[in-house]
């Protein structure tokens, strides 16, 4: 995938992993994002050569959860 195709499905990727971490209620929306963007998480997935773009949303989310509590 090029650059620009995959810059534009991780802006379509990241709002509905959001989604699904917002389920959890355990921060406000703006902490959320905040977090998951400094995340070494983020960062990964954010590297098209790692393949986690390739995950769906719900999966993505359990992973990015299982990142955080292993922190």
């Amino acid at each position: 995938m090029e650059s620009k195709d995959f810059s534009i499905f991780l802006t379509q990727l990241v709002p509905q992993i959001l989604e699904r971490l917002m389920q959890d209620g355990t921060m406000s929306a703006h902490q959320l994002i905040h977090k998951f963007y400094q995340s070494c998480f983020y960062a990964q997935l954010a590297d098209q050569s790692s393949g986690l773009w390739q995950y769906s949303p719900l999966i993505l989310a359990q992973m990015y959860r299982e990142a955080e509590k292993n922190r």
